[in-house]
């Protein structure tokens, strides 16, 4: 599908009529305006800096873009396997809308190619490149119409027939953290310069900009070798990427816009080892039991047979 068009179609629906930012704006707490208060997209920073940057009338149309490989089934040699889905949807629209899945919200616009390369006799970073070769080039052409977009903007009727000029640019990236790293091409951190080894200490590092991940790739590209365009990527924390598909994309940051991925990193990176210990603290037969008699509460999943024998456990039952 045509992100463009999937894009005009959430600003025109009608069920969303009200439920769509358009300006940004700044909330307080507090009578004196000292305190601000952040709830819906609109109300942050990002809102405030990208109108900033746009030509007065211009409308900032932010988009929510999220991707993950998802199994279609479990059984090995029965065709594809896999699937590699690629949803966008308004940032701007009412949070509490996008949180229903049943409002349709987020459009598939793409089925992303799954490189595997099983047959092919070449090194794993050979792989890795050819892998984020095609997945951006993927990416490139079916944002075309968006960027092109974000220079010269575009034409937004909504529901009521009043024309938007909007300007739509990349906001938020929701990605597991290796996409995270092919869709900004990186190798470490996609969000600031901290160092793999660095990332159980409780530091700040400077923030990636789009501007220096380029000068870098430009500069590795002119390199006689290769291998000696990793090892210079490799010690800034990138991975090689002949062309970012954000690339020429007007106003986005997409170190930026990488959000944080709270399944892997929170439920699976943090309590996933607090599990671990009470587990070895209290021996599975105890650990289950204890499970097993947690009283009923609203919003509390409950495992009436303990935790210790599931198997291939869900965003959900993580939460």
């Amino acid at each position: 599908r045509d992100p463009k068009l999937v894009i005009e179609e959430l600003w025109s629906r009608a069920s969303l009529k009200g439920k769509i930012a358009t300006v940004p704006e700044r909330r307080y707490t507090d009578k004196d305006r000292k305190v601000r208060l952040y709830s819906e997209f609109n109300t942050g920073n990002w809102m405030w800096r990208t109108q900033k940057e746009l030509r007065s009338g211009a409308t900032v149309v932010p988009i929510t873009a999220f991707c993950d490989k998802t199994q279609l089934t479990q059984f090995a040699g029965v065709g594809a396997t896999a699937a590699y889905p690629l949803y966008i949807t308004l940032s701007s629209i009412d949070s509490y809308i996008q949180r229903d899945v049943s409002n349709d919200v987020q459009v598939l616009v793409a089925l992303l190619p799954i490189i595997k390369l099983q047959s092919v006799k070449i090194s794993k970073a050979m792989r890795r490149r050819i892998t984020a070769k095609i997945i951006h080039k993927a990416l490139r052409t079916v944002f075309a119409s968006l960027r092109a977009a974000s220079h010269t903007g575009m034409d937004m009727p909504d529901h009521d027939g009043n024309i938007y000029n909007g300007y739509p640019i990349m906001a938020i990236a929701a990605y597991d953290y290796p996409e995270q790293c092919t869709h900004t091409a990186g190798c470490e951190c996609p969000k600031c310069k901290a160092k793999r080894a660095d990332f159980a200490e409780n530091a700040s590092a400077p923030p990636r900009t789009p501007e220096e991940t380029l000068y870098h790739l430009r500069k590795a590209m002119k390199m006689g070798s290769y291998s000696a365009a990793e090892r210079y990527l490799k010690n800034h924390g990138l991975s090689y990427v002949l062309e970012p598909y954000w690339e020429g994309w007007a106003h986005v940051n997409m170190h930026e816009a990488i959000a944080p991925d709270i399944l892997h990193q929170l439920y699976q990176g943090l309590i996933k080892h607090l599990t671990a210990w009470c587990r070895f603290i209290l021996g599975d037969e105890e650990m289950d039991a204890r499970m097993s008699r947690i009283p009923p509460a609203y919003g509390l999943r409950r495992f009436e047979n303990g935790i210790s024998k599931l198997q291939r456990v869900s965003g959900e039952e993580h939460r």
